[in-house]
């Protein structure tokens, strides 16, 4: 859900349906994670996308996410740096921050 509220403060992300964002942020939220498998054949079935079909969005994605903490916009990111949500914002940052320079290379 992190990811997915980044980007709804996120202009450029508008271009994107819903169900288009919702599918991509599972995937680097797979990779993120390390899952072995990120984008399963029944993945593919049940949302419709390919991951090649959602790599530009994953980028955008790992912009925002990118972005976040020098963004001016912090609302989002302060919501989720909270034990309430498991401090899911630091998380997603550390293990962007594991990538490498290069979080590109998740797609």
């Amino acid at each position: 859900r992190y990811l997915l509220e980044l980007t709804m403060i996120d202009y450029k992300m508008i271009k994107y349906p819903p169900s288009h964002l919702a599918a991509a942020a599972m995937l680097l939220s797979n990779k993120l994670c390390w899952r072995k498998k990120a984008w399963t054949p029944y993945m593919v079935q049940a949302t419709g996308f390919t991951q090649n079909q959602l790599r530009d969005c994953v980028v955008g994605i790992i912009r925002v996410l990118e972005e976040a903490e020098s963004s001016s916009l912090q609302s989002v990111r302060r919501k989720y740096s909270r034990p309430l949500h498991h401090k899911v914002a630091f998380k997603a940052h550390r293990r962007l921050r594991r990538h490498g320079g290069c979080a590109r290379s998740l797609v």
